[in-house]
């Protein structure tokens, strides 16, 4: 049976889960069980010599970094015992160790042993009588400085004269974990800014990743959080999203290494989940937010303004949403793009358009699978800020995975309810999902939630789209949505917005496009029937509805000064002599 950390047992017990406040919590005191396992766990990291070996034995899986679990035990440190104390005090003492190197770059130091628990390989290539090992540390902290602080613009941590005017990386036996940063001196308050060093395992035999390409990935690791600490570092806090972006940063740093796989599994076989869940294993997973951030941004930038807000505010979310509006966007509407995407992996992988890495990464697991032979109804439950996914399958082998993502971030409510409802006749649902196939949801407040659907033809492309369960339009349970969706506009392709009429002749027609903060991209009319040609094109042969007829205007993603518009999350409005005929929501992916 696999040792089940003291972060699992603690978010089962309901304390390491912090959501979405802000500001320091005072923590109810952990219960027996949880308070073993959190003593186990940072034993494993001060004294793993000491690991009974049941323990030792009884963990089948190397945890990535032991932040966490030090946070923990700095928050609840008044709850051990005198002897349990004495053994944990290791984790506020800096090793010793006998060697030091200093990097290329004069900002680093490594320190190392070559004999005892804490020796490193042995193996020295160049013969200069310093092991390889801590050289390639050296290395890989410049390497680590370079990314971090001057291509992702992180400041740097806070200066550190404890053992020299560097920055110091300790060598020693970790006990399976790949490293540690130890928050050292408090410097300064609201917001709480701390030193640090950071120690990382001896020779990486016992990882996830071996040798020194655990060595290159854990080294970034540990110094994105050496730079967290000179922003905010409040130890009762949930670290969720500080070790999604640590791993992250590994990627940045190291493309190729990708030790970030061996974390998605299962991220993407446990779903609904909040958002926030930190257990030991799946907020290294949420290193995935910070891939889709990227790519909707088009920049890399965005991440350190995120700790930047964090330094004025203790809600992680928060941060997120204020930095996401500077671009033009906001969490919640991306949060249900990013549960979307997550379809667009391996078989349904898009790397042009969606995830650059995704076709190594897992597919979702969904909730339930089905067989799709008629009108359907699922009754569902989704957690408050997480996702789940149902499949369909038609006689022909089509595939349909349906993302439903609650957007609602509460700590008072776990879930809420959602019915998804598939149907052949195009009268009761608002969203076309291939020929003959409709979908919408129902749910009690629609401005919570986005659902979509990928499509995976038997045969043919693989498409995602939106529903549109506002029901905004008199038109919008009778016609289709708008299609494709999400668009990826690049001068040849068009976006086609049906709407209804009551007359047999279209009317000119004006389309306002809108960024999800209100402001306008594209203000363009549309004639009816000219010499020159079709500009609104029936449907269908004008499709007749029950009171009307049934247009659709084409648009190719230009706004007025004729230049594409961007990636993002756009309202759309059709308006004839009449007034609105028409409005809804698109994504535009590039």
């Amino acid at each position: 049976m696999r040792f089940k950390s003291a972060l699992i047992i603690l978010l089962l017990t309901g304390i390491a889960q912090t959501a979405f406040a802000g500001g320091k919590r005072a923590l109810q005191p952990l219960s027996a069980d949880a308070h073993q396992a959190l003593y186990w766990d940072a034993v494993r990291i001060a004294a793993p010599q000491s690991l009974p070996d049941s323990l030792r034995q009884a963990r089948t899986r190397s945890p990535k970094c032991g932040f966490q679990t030090l946070s923990l035990v700095r928050a609840h440190r008044h709850e051990f015992t005198e002897e349990q104390a004495a053994v944990l005090s290791v984790l506020d003492t800096r090793p010793s160790l006998p060697y030091s190197l200093v990097s290329a770059s004069g900002r680093f130091r490594v320190h190392y042993a070559t004999d005892g628990t804490s020796a490193v390989p042995a193996d020295d290539a160049d013969q200069n009588g310093i092991p390889d090992f801590p050289e390639e540390a050296g290395r890989s902290l410049d390497r680590a400085y370079s990314v971090v602080v001057e291509q992702l613009g992180y400041r740097p941590p806070p200066d550190d004269s404890s053992a020299g005017p560097e920055w110091d990386c300790y060598c020693v036996d970790m006990g399976g974990e790949y490293g540690l940063t130890n928050p050292e001196t408090q410097i300064g308050i609201d917001p709480d800014i701390w030193t640090s060093y950071m120690s990382i395992d001896r020779d990486f035999t016992r990882t996830e990743t071996k040798g020194l390409d655990a060595l290159r990935v854990t080294v970034a690791h540990e110094f994105t959080h050496m730079c967290h600490l000179g922003y905010i570092y409040d130890y009762s806090r949930n670290l969720f999203l500080y070790e999604a972006n640590a791993t992250w940063v590994e990627d940045m740093a190291y493309d190729s290494i990708n030790d970030y796989l061996n974390y998605l599994d299962e991220f993407f076989s446990n779903t609904n989940r909040r958002f926030d869940t930190a257990d030991g294993w799946r907020e290294y997973g949420l290193c995935v937010w910070f891939h889709f951030i990227q790519k909707r941004l088009g920049t890399t930038r965005f991440a350190a303004k995120i700790w930047e807000e964090l330094a004025e505010m203790t809600s992680d979310i928060d941060a997120c949403d204020l930095v996401l509006r500077d671009y033009g966007k906001r969490f919640d509407e991306e949060l249900g793009l990013f549960y979307a995407w997550n379809t667009r992996t391996r078989s349904r992988a898009d790397t042009v358009h969606f995830y650059s890495e995704g076709n190594a990464w897992p597919e979702i697991t969904p909730d339930r699978e089905y067989d799709l032979n008629g009108d359907m109804t699922v009754n569902a439950t989704v957690a408050t800020t997480g996702c789940r996914y149902y499949t369909f399958k038609n006689p022909s082998e089509d595939a349909f995975i349906f993302s439903l993502a609650n957007l609602r971030y509460s700590q008072n409510i776990s879930s809420d309810p959602v019915i998804l409802n598939l149907t052949r006749d195009r009268a009761n649902a608002s969203t076309r999902i291939d020929d003959g196939l409709y979908a919408d949801i129902s749910v009690q407040d629609e401005t919570a939630w986005r659902a979509f659907a990928t499509v995976q033809p038997r045969a043919g492309a693989v498409r995602t789209l939106e529903l549109d369960g506002s029901a905004a339009a008199p038109d919008s349970g009778r016609v289709p949505d708008c299609y494709p969706n999400p668009f990826s506009p690049d001068g040849l392709n068009r976006l086609t917005i049906p709407f209804m009429t009551d007359t047999a002749v279209a009317r000119p027609v004006r389309l306002m496009v809108f960024t999800a903060a209100g402001f306008r991209v594209a203000d363009i009319q549309y004639a009816t029937v000219s010499s020159s040609g079709l500009v609104v094109v029936p449907v269908f042969d004008k499709w007749e509805v029950e009171d009307g007829y049934v247009y659709k205007i084409e648009w190719d993603g230009r706004n007025n000064q004729d230049r594409l518009i961007a990636s993002g999350i756009y309202l759309y409005v059709l308006l004839d002599g009449s007034g609105i005929v028409r409005k809804g929501k698109m994504a535009v992916v590039r």
